[in-house]
């Protein structure tokens, strides 16, 4: 299975992105676009387009040195029936973050909710807020279950599967994870040993630079043991 630094795609997109706002810039001379507002917005496109993409361009370096075999700590495959019974563990855990996140959603839209009509003397006013809302949580929702629904299918269209592990860094497949490195932070390591799932968790930096907590699982077959007690090792579990 040939393996494609998804990364490299990502910078690709993130300067296309950066190269919109720039074009954004001579708009005002072209066509008739506000000059103040245009300038704002193609000048924040390009400030964050070019911050994203010389991250993502590092860590398409990184990939690269991982498909290349460089600085890898362990790597196997994962044949048809061991993928297939790991993708469909793994889609109840999927699964189980969507009701999460739709449970959280709902019980944040029903404070602000309560809060709107507390707040607003005209219940017309509040009753526009209230839906402004709801558009806005169903819109954070969406993007979340589509994420999360895209991951599961795309893994639901691979027959195998390839792991590799690095210091920092690994992939499952196509899909890249950087442990310790950008604001990221390894939590720790999870082996679950009946159903042979090696999870890493580690935290990020989201939005508001408040820390987020992220978890990657990947198969191990029993065939790889010694490549698990190597990481195992490694990492001081």
């Amino acid at each position: 299975m040939q393996i494609e630094n998804s990364q490299k795609k990502w910078a690709i997109y993130i300067a296309i992105f950066a190269i919109i706002g720039f074009c954004l810039f001579p708009m005002p001379w072209i066509a008739n676009f506000d000059p103040i507002v245009t300038f704002l917005v193609g000048l924040s496109m390009v400030i964050i387009g070019t911050f994203q993409f010389l991250i993502f361009l590092d860590k398409a370096r990184q990939m690269d040195k991982l498909l290349n075999n460089k600085n890898v700590i362990s790597r196997w495959k994962v044949d048809y029936e061991i993928w297939k019974e790991f993708v469909n563990i793994d889609a109840t855990v999927l699964k189980e973050k969507i009701r999460k996140v739709f449970f959280f959603t709902v019980v944040a839209f029903l404070f602000m909710m309560a809060y709107s009509f507390f707040e607003f003397k005209n219940h017309l006013h509040a009753l526009f807020f209230v839906l402004f809302l709801g558009v806005v949580f169903a819109i954070i929702f969406g993007l979340i279950w589509f994420e999360i629904m895209y991951l599961n299918q795309k893994r639901q269209n691979r027959d195998t599967g390839e792991v590799i592990i690095a210091h920092n860094c690994l992939t499952l497949n196509d899909e890249f994870h950087v442990l310790s490195d950008f604001g990221n932070g390894l939590e720790g390591i999870v082996y679950y040993d009946a159903e042979r799932i090696l999870e890493f968790k580690y935290s990020y930096i989201g939005a508001r630079f408040r820390r987020k907590n992220l978890d990657v699982r990947v198969p191990v077959p029993a065939t790889e043991e010694a490549q698990l007690q190597k990481v195992l090792k490694h990492f001081g579990v």
